[in-house]
């Protein structure tokens, strides 16, 4: 599974306190006085974007795991870790996609939302959404998790936070699903 792309355990806030789950936010990975900027199910696990403005210095951290269990946390210490996260936006008739990006260890994972218009057999047009997280590694899809929450967006204070960048049309942010994990 993703197991070669997680890192060791993860670590709050200033990286000395281990991540405790009993100060956890219900239904994200963010603890108390966090606020989530993405949060995912993907199954047993869950993948969440945390923020936490602190001394004038605001922390962003990825997390990815189970409340009791972290995999991956990102970036191991918080200070002065937004930069480390890119937005990208791409509109396009009826809908848009909206990623966030980091690197870790030559990965790149995207967190996205898509909407995209649909036509129906009737010749109405609906709106889908679709988010998840792509992890790519050398221009190529590795891994495609699915969220399984319809509430699953990028929070639109991401766009007051986060450096934009420009965003490859090519790549295909459908991916390749893992198993248990239908688009």
């Amino acid at each position: 599974m993703l197991y070669f792309l997680l890192s060791p355990p993860a670590y709050s806030q200033d990286n000395i306190t281990p991540y405790t789950a009993n100060k956890q936010q219900p239904n994200t990975l963010c603890t108390t006085g966090e606020q989530s900027i993405f949060t995912c199910f993907t199954g047993k696990k869950t993948a969440s974007l945390c923020i936490k403005e602190s001394r004038n210095d605001l922390f962003a951290q990825y997390r990815y795991g189970t409340s009791k269990k972290l995999d991956l946390a990102y970036p191991e210490t918080q200070r002065n870790s937004s930069g480390k996260f890119m937005l990208s936006t791409t509109p396009y008739p009826g809908g848009g996609a909206n990623r966030i990006r980091f690197v870790n260890g030559g990965y790149n994972y995207f967190m996205y939302d898509i909407t995209k218009p649909k036509v129906d057999s009737d010749g109405q047009s609906y709106p889908i959404f679709m988010s998840g997280i792509l992890v790519r590694k050398n221009g190529r899809n590795i891994a495609s998790l699915y969220c399984d929450n319809e509430d699953a967006g990028i929070s639109s204070i991401a766009f007051d936070i986060f450096n934009e960048e420009s965003f490859d049309r090519n790549i295909d942010m459908s991916g390749t699903a893992l198993p248990g994990h239908s688009p």
